[in-house]
């Protein structure tokens, strides 16, 4: 692949991103609670980590908050976050080839998040 192709590629890729960005930015201004406004948009930034494949780069609480904050809302707290995951309230993505029953999958999910984002590390 040239470098040209690579690059439209990209730009493609950023396109569609931003497309799809939009599209849920609508959706988020009809839901009611902040928690709730919380959870689904952590649910897309945390599947958007996942298709790009850097959620493995989010493995401590410097890195998680600093993408949570800086794609997601700057008010967000370690403490909020870790609420919520401790509470396990974030929905996750799972992919279909996935055994594992949604529930655990989403149990452990939660339980990941609030380990690198515990407000006593």
């Amino acid at each position: 692949m040239s470098k040209s192709q690579a690059q439209t590629t990209d730009n493609n890729t950023h396109q569609h991103l931003m497309e799809e960005r939009e599209k849920y930015n609508a959706k988020l201004k009809s839901w009611k609670t902040r928690e709730e406004k919380t959870c689904r948009e952590m649910k897309h930034l945390f599947y958007m980590a996942m298709e790009l494949q850097f959620i493995h780069t989010l493995k401590n609480r410097e890195a998680m908050m600093y993408y949570l904050n800086t794609k997601g809302d700057p008010d967000w707290t370690a403490d909020y976050i870790w609420r919520l995951a401790s509470t396990n309230k974030i929905d996750w993505v799972k992919g279909s080839s996935d055994p594992t029953e949604y529930e655990t999958y989403k149990a452990d999910m939660n339980e990941a998040l609030a380990k690198y984002v515990c407000p006593d590390n």
